[in-house]
């Protein structure tokens, strides 16, 4: 006797547990996203500026201790790029990243040349001293300062 073939139940009416990650993971990214870019409307210029200046600041500082290379960061009003000395002088290169807002650089010591950054870090940890102040779109200010000898201090005004 040959076994009966029967039909297949009703297929099963639903989602599979797959199907429900994925549209959950996709949801979860969706919503990451409109965050980020609803948050970041508000933001001050300023208080950016200075945290990310405040940031490379401090890297490209532990970078010339480690090193034991001078390094050296050149401000414009248009934006921070970075700066290594090279056997032949500086080398410096273009703005890496835009200001958002104004920045004005003050009590800042001539430089011996056109080649040389704003800012020098020695292997030492000192650094050129100078004074700058980033102006926001909302017309706070902040600022970061050094005099060389004390390290780097930021704050708003």
């Amino acid at each position: 006797m040959e076994p009966e073939l029967k039909p297949d139940p009703a297929p099963d009416r639903g989602f599979t547990l797959i199907e429900l990650l994925v549209v959950i993971s996709v949801l979860a990214v969706l919503s990451v996203g409109a965050t980020l870019a609803v948050s970041g409307r508000g933001t001050d210029s300023a208080a950016s500026d200075r945290a990310w200046f405040e940031t490379q600041f401090r890297a490209l500082q532990d970078l010339a201790m480690q090193g034991r290379n001078s390094k050296g960061l050149s401000i414009t009003p248009e934006g921070l790029g970075f700066a290594r000395r090279t056997g032949e002088g500086w080398d410096i290169g273009n703005p890496v990243r835009r200001w958002q807002g104004d920045v004005t650089i003050a009590n800042m010591r001539p430089r011996a040349g056109p080649d040389e950054p704003q800012i020098v870090l020695l292997a030492n940890g000192q650094t050129t001293a100078f004074d700058i102040r980033f102006s926001g779109n909302r017309g706070a200010s902040q600022s970061c300062r050094s005099d060389g000898w004390t390290g780097l201090k930021c704050g708003g005004q």
